[in-house]
């Protein structure tokens, strides 16, 4: 807000208070800050403008500081997304891991009967060609 006099209804700026300062912080928006910077150190601008420009100096560096925070924010949401997307895909995981175990039980425990199942076999056609053994024996005995 800029200071104001007031002259019989006539609004008049104080000259040294801020229409001065804009005209140097309108100066120093054309400059780089490097180069504001340089002509501070070597003395180019009286006290005055030094000390204005180092206020302009502060102010741009509070809004490079604003940007900073606001990328660091934007990369912490980030982070902070990937972290939950990890943790549902590790629950996802454990999940399928869990139904793969029991399956692999199942599958097991089919595969055990199935040998059961061919070892009775087996001893079933066993007992089968003994049994024609002793009826062809038989057969020729007789």
């Amino acid at each position: 807000m800029r200071p104001q006099f007031r002259s019989k209804d006539v609004t008049v700026l104080a000259e040294d208070s801020l229409a001065a300062p804009d005209k140097l912080f309108l100066e120093f928006d054309g400059l780089s800050e490097q180069e504001v910077l340089r002509r501070v150190e070597e003395g180019l601008y009286d006290n005055r403008k030094a000390r204005y420009a180092r206020e302009w100096l502060a102010h741009r560096n509070a809004l490079h500081d604003q940007d900073s925070i606001r990328a660091l924010q934007a990369r912490a949401q980030q982070a902070h997304d990937i972290a939950r997307e990890s943790h549902r895909l590790v629950v996802e995981a454990s999940n399928l891991a869990r139904v793969s175990e029991s399956m692999a039980r199942e599958a097991k425990e089919i595969a055990e009967k199935a040998v059961r199942d061919a070892r009775y076999s087996l001893l079933g056609a066993r007992l089968a060609l003994f049994i024609a053994g002793l009826a062809i024996a038989t057969a020729i005995l007789v």
